[in-house]
């Protein structure tokens, strides 16, 4: 798809100073794929519907892979399996409405098995919200329990910064799930973004920081698995209540412990 980008504006500075040049302003899921093509996302699930034929449309021709699904729940499970066998994060995508409660499954998933994953879902217009409208279903709440984050973008210029902390906050720490909603109107607005700045924000990756299993391998703490993955493999090794019973004699419980405990349960009468 070919993007009209506006010839970039000047900002005058006083004493007759050279004018400083501003970044170009393109259409906002313009700037969306470009994050997801610097975050070394070649690969979405997903289907186009109304509420986000604006990002299907950026998609065309970037040389990001669009796999169409007809299931929005199983976007988010082919999602993650694409994060477990690439070490990649996921990126699925879905509309509004029962869409975007379709991949609620899919985020609780990749959240519990500490898989990175990133949900782009369309929204009805912001004026719509908070009124019964027509699939405007609060999915940024509805999400909240079962994600890392999940944030709705309310105009174009987050769109790349949101966009950047979505992808840190899926691999960084505990990796997980992302729920990033687009309303429709801002999905149509535009905003000034130049790609080739390539520029550090809030600490996320750089544009010339391609994320992939050669980079991955020096970042255990970013995305999970196995063998690829130390920091899940760690966690898995720590014995939780639901581990088997350890042999061998097992320690005496002190004498305080055993009051405050009360009697067993044989001696408690019927």
């Amino acid at each position: 798809m070919t993007t009209a980008t506006r010839t970039p504006a000047t900002t005058p500075l006083p004493g007759g100073a050279a004018p400083i040049p501003l970044a170009p302003v393109v259409p906002a899921m313009q700037a969306a794929v470009d994050v997801l093509r610097s975050e070394g996302v070649d690969t979405v699930f997903g289907g186009p519907r109304a509420a986000n034929l604006r990002l299907d449309a950026a998609l065309a021709g970037s040389g990001i892979r669009h796999l169409i699904v007809r299931h929005e729940e199983g976007a988010t499970h082919m999602a993650d399996g694409w994060a477990r066998t690439t070490g990649k994060v996921g990126v699925a995508i879905g509309t509004s409405g029962p869409a975007g409660t379709n991949m609620i499954t899919g985020l609780y998933t990749a959240q519990a098995d500490s898989v990175p994953i990133i949900c782009l879902t369309g929204q009805a217009a912001r004026a719509k919200l908070h009124q019964e409208a027509f699939q405007a279903v609060d999915i940024v709440e509805s999400a909240r329990p079962v994600t890392k984050w999940a944030v709705q973008v309310k105009e174009a210029a987050q769109i790349p910064w949101v966009l950047r902390r979505a992808f840190r906050a899926a691999r960084s720490g505990r990796p997980g799930a992302v729920l990033v909603d687009l309303p429709i109107d801002v999905q149509h607005q535009e905003s000034a973004w130049d790609a080739a700045e390539r520029l550090l924000v809030q600490g996320a990756l750089t544009g010339d920081h391609q994320p992939g299993p050669g980079n991955v391998a020096s970042e255990p703490d970013q995305v999970p698995g196995s063998a690829r993955f130390p920091a899940l493999a760690r966690r898995r090794a720590r014995p939780s209540r639901h581990s088997p019973p350890l042999r061998g004699r097992r320690p005496r419980a002190s004498r305080a412990s055993r009051r405050r405990a009360g009697p067993p349960w044989s001696a408690v009468p019927s």
